[in-house]
């Protein structure tokens, strides 16, 4: 009898994970989408392409600061013992104490020369230093397989501080301010924080042994790290760096508008990677492991399929609703640029298949793969930017998007053709 319960607990849990992750996701991307209504509605686009920025330089810090070391110990932390755990996660805190202030510095500078429109604000030094922190241990708890912690964790940091904001903002109007949407910002950070040192709190038995051993792997670990750290940062920053160029050339304005329009275009990338993409990377790994090319294209052939399918549908509804979603947010600028949403949804189902190639290349462990078209994507979008904006406006941000999310795809398809012609 007792057996018998076990296990129908266990079919019962097993059944509620994937719910769980599934709701706390979900929850996310609305939470995503109320702040934007809120911050569309009640603030400034101005104000809104200050966000914008912030988020940028915060993204592209966090993917610049642990030298790619992350990603070897998110691999070298699962099936670890105790001990070695605690010296990965010393050896990765180790990284960031040293390159953290680095870039810091380097932001201080680009504020104090007028070359970043940000406040020198504490609360935004404070939200990067804790949004870094956050990501080293988002990373170790998906490599020990939390994977309802890690979402949970990201909710904090990123989605339960939204609700309160908006509804404070919409009792109190004084509320409605770039500073509070900040504040809250950071006490989700430092509340995730909380959290995810709470996880790992029962390894601080190890420290001293785990802190003789957190050298040796910060040796192992650079070599391994470099190139994923270059394909994680030259990816990001192809992203966003279009955000500084567009408020050198245009003003925080346009930055506000390129901030709204990608941040509901996101919406199905990030829907079509957490539910198809990175569903099927698994698949991929395990039959380039295996020689099996058939398998191997079959299974990248189903990725982008149902990636194409799921994401085009979801494309073709926003590109409908958005006229509404633009009247309803009532700044004139978005409405006078509404007809140029539906080629940044291009833009955007072009990077989900490019999504789908670099999850084949990770599989099968091409780093160049992984890098060139990033840093390619970095180099196109900065220079077409600079030349084109003062040329045709808003317009140009549109169209290098999309030039950069096609050469991005198709660069990425051709080196996976061209690697498994010379490894199969």
């Amino acid at each position: 009898m007792s057996n018998s319960t076990n296990t129908t607990a266990f079919r019962f849990q097993m059944l509620l994970m994937p719910l769980a992750n599934i709701t706390i996701r979900s929850l996310s991307l609305l939470s995503r989408f109320a702040l934007l209504v809120y911050l569309s509605r009640y603030f400034s686009l101005e104000e809104i392409g200050t966000y914008g920025l912030i988020t940028a330089v915060v993204l592209i810090t966090v993917a610049l600061s642990d030298l790619g070391f992350g990603s070897y110990v998110g691999r070298e932390l699962s099936g670890a013992e105790t001990r070695t755990q605690l010296s990965l996660l010393f050896a990765n805190a180790s990284t960031l104490l040293i390159t953290t202030p680095l870039i810091i510095v380097v932001i201080v500078f680009l504020q104090k020369s007028s070359l970043l429109s940000i406040d020198n604000s504490i609360i935004f030094y404070l939200i990067l230093i804790f949004e870094i922190a956050c990501n080293m241990f988002y990373s170790a708890l998906v490599a020990v397989q939390r994977p309802l912690t890690s979402n949970i964790v990201v909710f904090v940091r990123s989605s339960l501080w939204v609700f309160p904001v908006i509804i404070i903002g919409l009792l109190y109007p004084s509320t409605r301010s770039l500073r509070i949407v900040l504040i809250a910002w950071l006490t989700g950070s430092l509340f995730a924080l909380l959290c995810s040192v709470s996880f790992f709190s029962h390894l601080r038995v190890h420290i001293k042994t785990a802190l003789i051993g957190a050298l040796p792997k910060i040796k192992d670990g650079f070599s391994v790290s470099l190139p994923l750290w270059f394909a994680a940062a030259s990816g990001i920053s192809a992203q966003y760096a279009d955000r500084f160029v567009i408020e050198r050339l245009l003003g925080l304005d346009y930055v506000g508008i390129v901030t709204i329009f990608w941040t509901i275009a996101n919406v199905v990338q990030i829907l079509t990677s957490t539910c198809i993409t990175f569903v099927f990377q698994p698949k991929l790994i395990i039959s380039h492991n295996n020689l099996d090319k058939p398998a191997f294209r079959a299974q990248l052939g189903r990725t982008l399929l149902e990636a194409g399918i799921f994401s085009g549908g979801l494309s073709i509804l926003l590109v409908a609703v958005f006229p509404y979603i633009a009247a309803g947010i009532g700044h004139g600028a978005i409405l006078n640029y509404t007809y140029l949403f539906p080629f940044v949804m291009l833009a955007s189902f072009l990077r989900i298949f490019s999504d789908c190639f670099y999850v084949a290349l990770y599989a099968i462990r091409y780093d160049k793969g992984l890098w060139a078209p990033n840093v390619l994507a970095l180099v196109i979008s900065v220079t077409l930017n600079i030349v084109l904006i003062p040329i045709a406006g808003f317009l140009a941000v549109v169209l290098v998007s999309n030039l950069v999310a096609l050469a991005g795809v198709m660069l990425r398809a051709f080196l996976l053709v061209l690697r498994l012609k010379e490894t199969w």
